[in-house]
């Protein structure tokens, strides 16, 4: 009996892909966003803010995904509406919502999320890659998938999300 040295080597990927150090569990920031739970990876995680300190934007500027700003270490870090860029119903933004500010490099943005749930690590078993969805509907920003039991995570690929907010949507 021969083992598949590509079924362990294509798992290794996966998990490599996803987690911040091949085949190492990683840790998981979960939030809820649309009635749907998402994680962001704990290294990304600059920090969690209110809603009412979000800076709305000017009468008549762009308004598809970007809420405001929020100032961060004297920077306005765009806050979005994660559920706009996945293409699900978006929700009311009241101040009971939560802001989750994420870094990327030397990007950062910010997310509002309905509230935030927990952290959780994540084993490379419990990962798997995005399936191939159309580029048009968002879910391009998912990295991929997390299961615990019986829950199941979008995992936000922070890098392509923060590349994709350009500043000159925040001018008005």
């Amino acid at each position: 009996m021969h083992a598949n040295p590509h079924a362990s080597k294509a798992s290794a990927v996966t998990a490599a892909a996803i987690a911040p150090a091949a085949c190492a569990a990683a840790d998981y920031l979960v939030y809820r966003i649309a009635g749907r739970q998402y994680g962001a990876a704990l290294h990304n995680v600059h920090e969690l803010r209110r809603f009412d300190e979000v800076r709305l934007p000017q009468a008549g500027a762009p308004r598809d995904a970007l809420l405001g700003t929020i100032p961060v270490q004297g920077m306005a870090v765009p806050v979005i509406d994660l559920a706009a860029m996945l293409g699900l119903a978006r929700a009311e933004h009241g101040n009971d919502m939560e802001v989750v500010v994420l870094a990327s490099g030397e990007r950062m943005i910010a997310i509002a999320a309905e509230c935030v749930i927990d952290v959780v690590t994540l084993a490379p078993a419990q990962m798997r890659l995005a399936p191939a969805i159309r580029a048009e509907d968002g879910a391009h920003y998912l990295l991929g998938i997390g299961r615990i039991g019986q829950r199941v995570l979008g995992l936000l690929d922070i890098g392509k999300l923060a590349a994709d907010i350009h500043p000159a949507r925040l001018a008005a």
